[in-house]
């Protein structure tokens, strides 16, 4: 049933024909719509029938999740054996590895006169910092850019790579408000929060990194170069700034319940939901989030990107108390590196996890939501999100000490 969904979601919308005969098709679309438009007449109860559907279906999909988690479960349960074959294994592997690294160890101490101490010392970091790198390309109207392929084991700075080649990538449009100028030697304060008065008001700018050793200038460009490592792509990308880009990523919890209302378990821990936003742009569901302005935050932004992107205030005096008494709950629970597709070598993301979580259930339900590409979503490990929102599931569930 996953892989005929995941079918639908990639041909579903494409077009019968191909080229040349796309247009003939889009004729076809035209008409039918006409048709449709027109000619038929109206189900008086189509509405309360697309609704009624809407519920089967997350009903479904509850149910599959469930059987899914059940099956997970069962498996780990059923498989002690196997568990125990891998752990020897493991530990095997282990002590190659400390064979390896005492004889890699051994022979720098033999050789370190002609340079092998810096080569060997080299290697070993490398098999350290093997991580995450961005693939694919960036998009942006019509422009496409592609990044120069780049390795995990050959993301981190410390390991040599020669033919390193990045591609070069500016799709900002200049001349938007709170945007760095294009020349980055035009910007000071960079590893540091500084403040600044506009408008007879000191405001806050946040250029620091969580990196332990914050990140270097370029001496020529001054462009901050990304302490996470490389990226294959250098310039700002799709960001606005140059270097760290602080976001807000905020998730809204609940307890999964039964039809009794008394919280769910999995094995011996409770069930967390949260609010996801589909991302059209991306395809995938996400957690509501967005980049912290010039002059703000990370406090300040938590609760208008839940306004701007997930709930709907309006005049309602019941909504605005709703919200202040489940902003009121709001904690944090740290900020990570966010392994982001638009990432590149001298712009990236930063991300604040807060965490607002609604421990009776009851105050969401008076708060209405923007739009319909929202759902409550079961947490668990076999998600598949945008950039590190698995992970940042994974640090909310452990602060609740719930299921993942």
């Amino acid at each position: 049933k996953k892989q005929r969904f995941d079918l639908i979601q990639e041909y579903g919308h494409r077009p019968p024909l191909f080229t040349p005969f796309l247009p003939l098709a889009n004729i076809y679309v035209f008409i039918r719509w006409l048709y449709r438009r027109y000619a038929v007449k109206k189900d008086p109860n189509a509405d309360s029938k697309e609704q009624s559907l809407k519920k089967k279906l997350i009903s479904f999909e509850e149910n599959a999740t469930e059987v899914l988690l059940r099956s997970k479960d069962d498996e780990k349960k059923s498989h002690i054996e196997h568990q125990i074959k891998g752990t020897h294994r493991d530990v095997r592997d282990l002590v190659n590895n400390v064979t390896v690294i005492r004889h890699y160890i051994e022979r720098s101490q033999q050789q370190a006169s002609n340079g092998e101490e810096e080569r060997i010392g080299a290697q070993s970091r490398q098999r350290k910092n093997e991580g995450w790198v961005p693939t694919g390309t960036l998009k942006r109207g019509e422009q496409t850019i592609v990044r120069f392929p780049v390795l995990p084991c050959q993301a981190s700075w410390s390991v040599e790579f020669a033919d390193y080649s990045p591609v070069e990538c500016d799709l900002v449009s200049q001349g938007e408000q709170g945007q760095d100028p294009a020349d980055a030697t035009e910007i000071e304060g960079f590893n540091e929060i500084t403040e600044k008065e506009e408008e007879g008001k000191t405001v806050k700018v946040m250029r620091n990194s969580i990196h332990p050793g914050g990140f270097e200038l370029e001496e020529r460009t001054n462009r901050p170069i990304n302490p996470w490592g490389r990226t294959g792509m250098t310039g700002r990308g799709d960001f606005w700034v140059w270097g760290v880009n602080p976001t807000v990523d905020s998730v809204v919890t609940r307890w999964k319940r039964d039809e009794d209302g008394r919280p769910i378990e999995r094995s011996g821990k409770f069930v967390l939901e949260f609010l996801s936003l589909f991302r059209e742009r991306d395809n995938v569901w996400s957690i509501p989030g967005m980049i912290v302005p010039k002059g703000k935050t990370y406090g300040d932004i938590h609760g208008e990107s839940l306004l701007k992107k997930v709930f709907e205030e309006g005049d309602d005096e019941d909504v605005s108390k709703a919200l202040h008494e489940l902003f009121s709950h709001a904690i944090s629970v740290g900020t990570i590196y966010s392994k982001d597709q638009r990432n590149t070598d001298n712009a990236w993301i930063e991300t604040h996890i807060a965490n607002v979580h609604d421990s009776t259930g009851t105050t969401v339900e008076h708060i209405p939501t923007r739009t319909e590409k929202t759902r409550w979503m079961v947490i668990h490990s076999h998600l598949k999100l945008f950039a590190s929102h698995i992970e940042i599931l994974e640090r909310v569930a452990a602060k609740h000490q719930a299921y993942f």
